[in-house]
């Protein structure tokens, strides 16, 4: 019984760690090789992704496994704090600033293309020199910290539009990392589903449910524009709700709730039809008020008079 029990405790690790990467689509290989060349050296990296594909989790992939990964972490979100509040938890005015406290370890700088134009230029001397000032004067001091940057857009554009320093731009962007949309993973998503579901029930003190045919082809085929972060969210949701051992369709609404114009296109109606599901949409709109809704549409009062009678 203690050999099941230390087992089911291992198992319970592996499952709750959210910091790791699954996946094995040619994207995700690339990356995982990507991180391999550039964890074990101290140059600065570029993570470039949409919100919620994993940017966070990349960088701190790279910290784990870099000679700093028994060091500090910290993570700014730039675009979450005012200028004023920023500079000082960067650099510090009373107290250290997160580059102080940071000393040896990782800084991530999230959405880093928000950063004032004030404060570009103390992040450039950290980067350039590995020096910090705090913001109420005194001498500067000597730091040993990684800087790992992320964005969800394409920073030279910024710095063509004088919104980021070219200078910063380039010490910023030493290595470059590009984390894939969930959409372009293939059956990475599968794999994400089954994790997330299991880390979620192993939290709640659950049985890990199975997931259904029918609700794996609904997550195969949703585009998941909030990418990892909502597929995420939506299996927490789903196990939370659910009290089956075996998760459903209808135990992820958002995944069935597909937008009219995707479902009027997949099931290929004749034209004649498409008129007829538009002249309804519009009625139903309109409250049933058919002169509101042939003035929307274009046409006489009478064609939908017409086109009512032809129903019947």
């Amino acid at each position: 019984m203690a050999r099941v029990s230390r087992l089911r405790q291992r198992l319970r690790r592996k499952v709750v760690a959210k910091n790791t990467l699954i996946g094995a689509a040619p994207a995700m290989i690339e990356l995982y090789k990507r991180i391999a060349q550039v964890a074990p050296t101290d140059v600065s990296v570029l993570v470039i992704g949409e919100r919620g594909s994993g940017k966070e989790l990349v960088a701190r992939t790279i910290h784990e496994r870099s000679g700093r990964g028994t060091r500090t972490f910290a993570l700014i979100d730039c675009a979450g704090l005012a200028e004023g509040i920023l500079e000082t938890r960067l650099f510090g005015r009373e107290r250290p600033g997160i580059f102080e406290e940071s000393d040896g370890g990782t800084v991530f700088l999230d959405d880093v293309g928000s950063i004032p134009a004030a404060v570009q230029g103390r992040l450039l001397r950290v980067l350039r020199d590995g020096e910090v000032r705090r913001l109420d004067g005194g001498r500067a001091m000597t730091v040993d910290v990684r800087v790992i940057a992320a964005s969800n857009r394409e920073l030279s554009i910024d710095v063509a539009q004088k919104r980021m320093r070219a200078d910063l731009f380039y010490q910023l962007n030493v290595v470059t990392l590009r984390v894939p949309l969930l959409r372009d993973r293939g059956e990475d998503v599968v794999a994400l589903a089954r994790h997330f579901v299991a880390r979620q029930a192993v939290a709640l003190g659950r049985p890990i449910p199975e997931i259904s045919p029918e609700a794996l082809d609904q997550i195969r085929f949703y585009p998941w524009p909030g990418n990892v972060r909502e597929l995420e969210q939506t299996m927490a949701q789903a196990v939370a709700v659910s009290r089956s051992l075996v998760l459903l369709p209808e135990d992820l609404p958002v995944l069935t709730s597909e937008p009219e114009e995707e479902a009027i296109a997949r099931d290929w109606p004749t034209l004649a039809e498409l008129e007829r599901r538009y002249i309804d949409r519009v009625l139903e709109r309109t409250g049933g008020n058919k002169t509101q809704a042939a003035a929307i549409l274009g046409v006489a009062r009478r064609t939908l008079q017409r086109q009512d009678r032809a129903q019947r």
